[in-house]
C-alpha cells in the first residue's frame, strides 16, 4: 500500500505550539528587528524612562553619529573641539563639548575638563570677571558626580543600548548579570548625562 508522504512527514515533524517561545514572531532575527521598535521607544512606551532620560539618549545618540561620521570623512582633534562651543558653534559641536565628553569621561574614571574661563569670556562678553569666575565655579559643581555611584560598564551599556539597539536582556545575558542590574546602571547613565546638562537637578 502507498504510502502518503505528506502525512508521514506531519507525524514525524513535532508539533509546533503558538505558547512556546520559540514559535512567537518570525524565526528570522533581521525580520523580528524590522517588527519590533528599538528598546528606547520601548522603553518609552513602557513608561520606564523620563523625558529627560529619553532627551538624554537621543541627544547621545546624535553625538555619538556626529562624531563617528566625522572620524570616517576627516581627521579631527576631539581634544581640541573640547571646550570650543559658542555662539553660532554647530550645535552636535556644543553638545559634544559642553555634555557628551564630560560625560563620557566621567564614566571612563578620566577628570572632567574644567570650564575654560577665558573661552567664556569670549562668548559672555557682558559678565565681569567676578561673574565668571562665579559661573566656571557653577558649572564645575554641576560636573562633579560621585563616580561610585556608577556600575563600571554604565557607559558600555548605554551605548550598546542607545546605540547598537540592544535590549536590557540581551545585555544582561551576554554580561552574565541580572537584568535589573543592568537596567539601574543604563537609567543612571542617562541621569548623569542629564543632569549634566542641567536637565535634571542632581539629587543631594
Amino acid at each position: 500500500m502507498a504510502i502518503d508522504k505528506t502525512r508521514a512527514l506531519r507525524v514525524a515533524a513535532p508539533a509546533r505550539h503558538a505558547d512556546e517561545p520559540g514559535n512567537w514572531g518570525p524565526a528570522d532575527p533581521a525580520v523580528t528587528a524590522k517588527i519590533m521598535p528599538p528598546p528606547l521607544e520601548n522603553l518609552r512606551a513602557r513608561g520606564l524612562i523620563s523625558i529627560e532620560q529619553y532627551k538624554a539618549a537621543q541627544e547621545i545618540e546624535r553625538v555619538f553619529h556626529w562624531v563617528t561620521a566625522g572620524l570616517r570623512t576627516r581627521t579631527i582633534d576631539l581634544d581640541h573641539v573640547r571646550g570650543t562651543a559658542s555662539t553660532g558653534a554647530d550645535p552636535l559641536q556644543a553638545a559634544y563639548s559642553a555634555r557628551y565628553r564630560p560625560w563620557a569621561d566621567w564614566l571612563n574614571g578620566r577628570a572632567v575638563a574644567q570650564p575654560d574661563v577665558n573661552q567664556m569670556a569670549r562668548v559672555l562678553r557682558s559678565v565681569d570677571e567676578e561673574g565668571l569666575l562665579r559661573l566656571a565655579a557653577g558649572a564645575a559643581d554641576r560636573r562633579a558626580p560621585q563616580r561610585h555611584r556608577y556600575h563600571p560598564k554604565t557607559l558600555q551599556f548605554v551605548i550598546e543600548f542607545v546605540i547598537d539597539d540592544r535590549t536590557i536582556e540581551t545585555i544582561a545575558r551576554d554580561e552574565k548579570h541580572d537584568h535589573r542590574t543592568v537596567k539601574r546602571a543604563l537609567l543612571d547613565g542617562l541621569t548623569l548625562y542629564a543632569e549634566i546638562a542641567g536637565w535634571l537637578r542632581r539629587a543631594a
